[in-house]
């Protein structure tokens, strides 16, 4: 029965495929009406996705801002990112090391392959990147490389000691890049919740629409709906705006030194002070 054994993990994995496929097979014909289109409005969201090497963005954004896009941006501390440039080739020693017996085989390499097949979408395909699109690929990587240090040093204190300050140095960078990017996320949220209180005061109270610059977390500090006319977040038409406006108060958000968009010359500004941006709030009627 060995030969049994042996396929059984490759069904496994093929039937985890076949498991995850359907699902998303079935729900791109039920909603978009095949496979094609679901992948062509997919592509339309993220920003026309398309082969093009996107591991330098994945780099600059490892330790934030948590979504780098466009990812025109200076590394922040490039001395602390220096596990992820580690990482291919840590990945490689594992497989290596890997080959010796069929068993050792499946629990190295099966979570390798994996890891490089969740990793290609965001590598090859993005034009932006964002730290937690590797998150299920660290996971999986995790275990081998675990299992493959411990290899390495078991019986050698040298290498284990070495090992132990190689972790506790990883433990300090993770920790700094965490509280920076902690605090980052508390001042955004409080910018929001500044702009929402402004808003609530100008009048825009549930049920209410915020489109514009930033609608989306603004819209949900201000408990309205998010809508934007243009860009990966369209869900609305100019009709659509027109006739909400008629029923529910409305606000378009810009930068605070930017004119207001063309939809909403005639509407009232709305300074906010200390956010960096600007409201227009449209009239009733």
């Amino acid at each position: 029965h060995r030969p049994l054994r042996r396929a059984a993990p490759l069904a496994a994995v093929a039937g985890g495929v076949v498991a995850g496929a359907v699902p998303w097979v079935v729900e791109a014909y039920g909603r978009w009406g095949g496979i094609g289109e679901r992948l062509r409005v997919s592509s339309d969201v993220q920003g026309e996705m398309g082969l093009r090497w996107a591991g330098g963005d994945a780099w600059l954004s490892v330790n934030g801002p948590l979504l780098c896009r466009p990812c025109d941006i200076t590394p922040y501390q490039p001395w602390l990112t220096w596990w992820w440039l580690l990482l291919p080739v840590l990945a490689l020693v594992c497989a290596v090391r890997g080959r010796n017996g069929a068993g050792r085989r499946i629990t190295v390499w099966l979570p390798l392959a994996c890891a490089l097949a969740l990793s290609v979408p965001y590598l090859l395909t993005l034009g932006y990147s964002a730290p937690r699109f590797f998150l299920p690929a660290y996971a999986l990587l995790a275990p081998p490389l675990a299992t493959t240090a411990l290899d390495a040093a078991r019986g050698r204190r040298p290498y284990l000691v070495a090992l132990c300050a190689v972790l506790a140095l990883y433990g300090v960078s993770q920790t700094t890049g965490f509280w920076r990017n902690l605090m980052g996320a508390r001042h955004t949220t409080h910018r929001y919740e500044t702009v929402a209180a402004h808003l609530h005061r100008a009048g825009i109270r549930p049920p209410c629409l915020i489109t514009g610059a930033q609608t989306p977390p603004i819209s949900y500090a201000a408990g309205c709906a998010s809508g934007n006319l243009a860009g990966n977040n369209k869900n609305l038409t100019h009709a659509t705006l027109r006739t909400r406006t008629t029923r529910i108060p409305v606000a378009a958000i810009t930068a605070a030194n930017a004119n207001p968009p063309s939809y909403a010359r005639t509407w009232r500004p709305l300074p906010l002070p200390g956010t960096g941006l600007r409201a227009w709030i449209a009239g009733r009627g």
